[in-house]
């Protein structure tokens, strides 16, 4: 019988010896990362075609990700390559999770995400530590809250609670943004000095005004209660509420003349010296109104001195001063 040659699918070294066998043509020495009879697959952990003319085409390593691949297997598809991956695990070599899915290393399969729809960006989150990608001022694995010291937890992020350093408890404020503010400080962010308060630079915090400033206040808000009764009876006058009688609508007008008189005598006898100085250097919340101290007198006593003083009676015979001039006087 005559010698013939090996048939190895050109995949052994000619110049080797023993590349088949003698009796039956099996390939011995099958090079390219290929197997079988005549070298004409690849050999297992490999992929590709055995039969390309180009060795750079010929098998392929499958590299499957031990992590990512059912009980850690090295082979996969021979001709695609693709390996068996583990559930959420993507890529032909179950390197990376799915999209939303993150813990490859778990060897378990990928899981889910689970970010916060309002405080995510986006379902994407770390593939190692499961972070997802928060809006701004927003934190936690799953962006679920705002971060400290913020506010406001929406679809834009959180917003800095700014708190006052001085005036505020702490840097946190509560879910609609206002600061926990010391005693004498008022405000959202506790920068402002509570009504009968002041700032004092060499002292820290509001101090306390001087007692009789608070009695100021409570005159003011005892006539500003007064007018807004009076505004009520007089639009009261004016609301053409049916038919009124003309006697009940006299007895009206001169409750509301009444009224109008007692305010003058009031505010006629509360301009008088009893008051008191010492208006706050930082911002002060009141009120509807600011009730501002009295300004400096500018003959007793500058900031901190008395307020002045009744004035001087006119001289007999002299002109006072409210008294009108005589047509005449001082001429000739």
């Amino acid at each position: 019988r005559a010698c013939r040659a090996c048939k190895c699918s050109d995949n052994i070294d000619p110049n080797a010896v023993g590349n088949c066998d003698r009796e039956t043509g099996e390939c011995l020495k099958c090079i390219y990362s290929t197997a079988g009879f005549f070298c004409d697959r690849c050999k297992d952990g490999y992929y590709s075609n055995a039969l390309a003319a180009n060795a750079a085409d010929k098998c392929k390593p499958c590299s499957c990700s031990p992590s990512g691949t059912v009980g850690g297997q090295t082979s996969c598809s021979q001709v695609t390559g693709q390996c068996e991956c583990l559930p959420n695990v993507a890529q032909r070599d179950c390197s990376v999770c799915q999209p939303g899915f993150f813990n490859l290393q778990s060897a378990a399969g990928c899981e889910r995400c689970n970010c916060d729809p309002i405080g995510s960006t986006s379902g994407q989150c770390d593939i190692t530590s499961g972070q997802c990608e928060c809006q701004p001022g927003v934190s936690g694995r799953l962006c679920q809250r705002c971060e400290v010291n913020f506010f406001g937890f929406s679809s834009s992020g959180c917003k800095p609670c700014d708190c006052d350093p001085e005036g505020s408890r702490s840097g946190q404020c509560e879910e609609d943004g206002r600061c926990g503010c010391r005693p004498g400080f008022v405000g959202a962010r506790c920068d402002m000095c509570e009504e009968n308060y002041f700032y004092n630079r060499s002292a820290p915090g509001c101090q306390q005004c001087p007692s009789c400033y608070g009695l100021v206040r409570d005159k003011v808000n005892q006539q500003r209660q007064k007018l807004q009764d009076l505004q009520t009876l007089i639009d009261s006058l004016g609301s053409g509420e049916g038919s009124v009688p003309d006697e009940a609508f006299e007895d009206r007008l001169k409750e509301a003349e009444r009224s109008i008189m007692e305010l003058l005598e009031e505010a006629e006898a509360s301009r008088g010296p009893h008051f008191c100085l010492g208006p706050p250097e930082r911002h002060q919340q009141h009120a509807d109104d600011p009730v501002e101290p009295p300004a400096e007198h500018p003959r007793h006593g500058g900031r901190h001195g008395h307020a002045g003083r009744p004035r001087t009676p006119p001289r007999p015979g002299g002109r006072g001063p409210d008294r009108p001039r005589s047509p005449g006087a001082g001429q000739g």
